[in-house]
């Protein structure tokens, strides 16, 4: 292989080294996840989302959880349903419960039913990975 061609090899290389990094960028510890948080998108899409589209039409129009740095949570939702006549039902609905926070992972126990739901977290967003995706803001 003649010199010009291995230089540029080299430098293919290293473009591609650096590029990629040198290895996972590890996230910042979240050590407390109180306060107020508000859902933004639930598959990339924003508010309202529609869950159902007829019969009645279903969306998803707000959801929010409150949490206390004792462990505890209560969230709520907001659903508006568009009956096939155009007559709207809005619904809001919540529940409650306790959470553990360890390794930038939340796990959410439910009062209503005992359901355990969990979300990555970071500083200032927390993204529920379930049959769609939600990403909540902290406000």
């Amino acid at each position: 292989m003649n010199h010009r061609r291995f230089r540029l090899l080299t430098l293919a290389a290293a473009i591609l080294a650096s590029a990629c990094g040198s290895g996972a960028a590890t996230e910042p510890v979240v050590t407390s996840v109180a306060g107020t948080w508000t859902l933004t998108t639930v598959n990339g899409k924003a508010l309202p989302y529609v869950y159902a589209a007829s019969d009645p039409k279903l969306e998803l129009i707000a959801r929010q959880y409150v949490i206390t740095s004792a462990g505890t949570f209560t969230t709520s939702f907001t659903l508006r349903g568009t009956e096939l006549d155009g007559t709207v039902n809005m619904t809001t609905s919540s529940d409650a419960g306790t959470l553990t926070l360890a390794n930038n992972s939340v796990s959410f126990a439910y009062k209503s039913d005992g359901s355990i739901v969990t979300a990555h977290v970071t500083a200032t967003t927390m993204t529920i990975d379930g049959s769609v995706t939600q990403v909540l803001i902290r406000q």
